[in-house]
């Protein structure tokens, strides 16, 4: 009976030995085949999606640490998946990328963006509370000196049309990226699930970002300044 095999979407037998887990995780995102042997001393051999790269991994052997070393070098300098699944896969990290770096943007300018709007509200209902003498024209002004303060230090904080753009582009860089690991997950998907996983996390960050831009949006609309 011939050994069994495990493929890329296959859950992988585990190895006793720490250091052959990493390895054997990177060789299965990569799309490669696990022959299981589960011999005395040897736990199997793995190859590329070509067939034209593998490497043994042992159970018991001396210096197997460094061998377990040269099977993540082998499988970095492996060309296979062949070309249009690593293109796919290496366009797909690049526009998810993209779309991680203009949320993390946005998030850093929407906190700008609502400490702004929180003073102005403030410098809002003191400009009536003045007005109205509702309370101690000193005690009010020396409240106001501190909210102007807190509006200067984010002055520059972006508007929330601004944020809004750039949540656009970030969505446009999920669906790019995600429908390109879409595109090889039947035949690799192993290499496409970590990516779409991403993806996934990216889109519920934006919808999070979205609703408290347009909470700040509402916010701005309804200020009687």
């Amino acid at each position: 009976m011939p050994p069994p095999k495990y493929g890329p979407g296959d859950t992988w037998p585990s190895h006793d030995k720490k250091h052959w887990h990493e390895p054997l995780a990177a060789a299965r995102a990569a799309g490669w085949t696990l022959t299981y042997l589960d011999a005395p001393h040897r736990f199997g051999v793995v190859h590329c999606p070509a067939g034209e790269h593998s490497f043994s991994v042992d159970k018991t052997a001396k210096g197997s640490e460094t061998m377990a070393k040269e099977a993540l070098k082998k499988i970095s300098r492996c060309s296979h998946p062949a070309g249009h699944v690593r293109i796919e896969r290496d366009k797909s990290q690049r526009m998810l990328d993209t779309a991680a770096r203009l949320t993390a943007e946005v998030a850093a300018g929407l906190v700008a963006a609502e400490a702004k709007r929180d003073a102005q509200e403030v410098l809002d209902r003191l400009e009536i509370q003045l007005e109205t003498a509702a309370l101690n024209v000193e005690e009010v002004l020396a409240t106001q000196e501190a909210a102007l303060e807190a509006a200067i230090v984010v002055d520059d904080a972006p508007n929330p049309p601004s944020l809004i753009d750039e949540l656009n582009e970030a969505t446009e860089a999920v669906t790019g990226g995600e429908s390109r690991a879409k595109s090889i997950r039947s035949g690799y998907p192993g290499v496409a699930k970590p990516l779409l996983s991403q993806a996934t996390t990216l889109r519920a960050r934006i919808g999070e970002l979205m609703s408290r831009v347009a909470a700040l949006q509402e916010r701005k609309e309804s200020s009687p300044s």
